[in-house]
């Protein structure tokens, strides 16, 4: 079942989503040219954010195991920044996962934190924040600004084309380049799990790797005056910088 957002204005534009006002579906969508940050806050389950080109902001929540005695969804829009949020009462068992699809325009900054589960965006977007305590993160496309923090899991971006600030605690890490920039810096600190960077074949960059335990691989080699850099760090964990076969 889904339908539109008929919660009561918290007199700020929140509102407070609960078995008592909503089925499993939640629909709701907004005129974009007022909308300037999209925060998700989600407990456990997924996240998928796309980019779209028609001026409407549109997010779509399931609760796919949601328990309503000890979870909230809270679903709203103040001063121009969209919340989506799940609470769970800690002191309670009981499970408070969702999927939340939405679908922004490019100029609006993201924000996107899962405590458990899977983040999945596909650019274009100018400036984006993912942040997962445990889960994979995936990405694809062009992002201007692209902060990923990730505590234990994979992380996969693909048809990339600038940096992007990347940590990781433990968990592979693959990056494939659709086209290296002119100009600006790919930084990644891991501590454990191997990193693959795939570039095309006449990609130019400077490399600054340290590793404590693994092996350093660069078939693209350094040009000198290049002005991209790739800057890891890595405790544990092989790291290749290799060409697109």
């Amino acid at each position: 079942m889904s339908l539109v957002s008929k919660c009561s204005p918290w007199g700020l534009g929140l509102c407070l989503c609960s078995s008592m006002a909503f089925a499993q579906d939640l629909t709701t969508s907004y005129n974009a040219s007022k909308i300037h940050k999209l925060d998700l806050e989600i407990n456990s389950g997924q996240i998928e954010i796309n980019s779209r080109k028609d001026g409407k902001v549109s997010i779509q929540v399931t609760k796919t195991r949601f328990d309503e005695k000890v979870c909230d969804l809270k679903v709203g829009e103040r001063s121009g920044k969209i919340s989506v949020e799940t609470k769970k009462n800690l002191l309670t068992s009981g499970e408070c996962e969702v999927k939340v699809l939405v679908y922004a325009p490019a100029e609006v900054k993201v924000e996107a934190a899962m405590g458990s589960g899977n983040i999945a965006i596909t650019g274009p977007f100018k400036e984006t924040e993912l942040v997962s305590g445990s889960g994979d993160v995936l990405f694809s496309g062009l992002f201007e600004q692209l902060d990923v923090k990730v505590g234990s899991g994979d992380v996969r971006g693909t048809a990339l084309e600038a940096g992007a600030d990347i940590k990781t605690g433990s968990g592979d890490i693959d990056l494939n380049y659709k086209a290296i920039p002119s100009k600006g810096k790919l930084s990644i600190m891991k501590a454990s799990g191997d990193l693959k960077i795939i570039t095309p074949k006449d990609a130019k960059l400077k490399s600054d790797v340290t590793t404590a335990s693994g092996k350093f691989l660069n078939e693209v080699g350094d040009t000198k005056d290049a002005g991209f850099e790739v800057s890891v760090t890595s405790a544990s964990g092989n790291v290749n910088i290799e060409k697109q076969k």
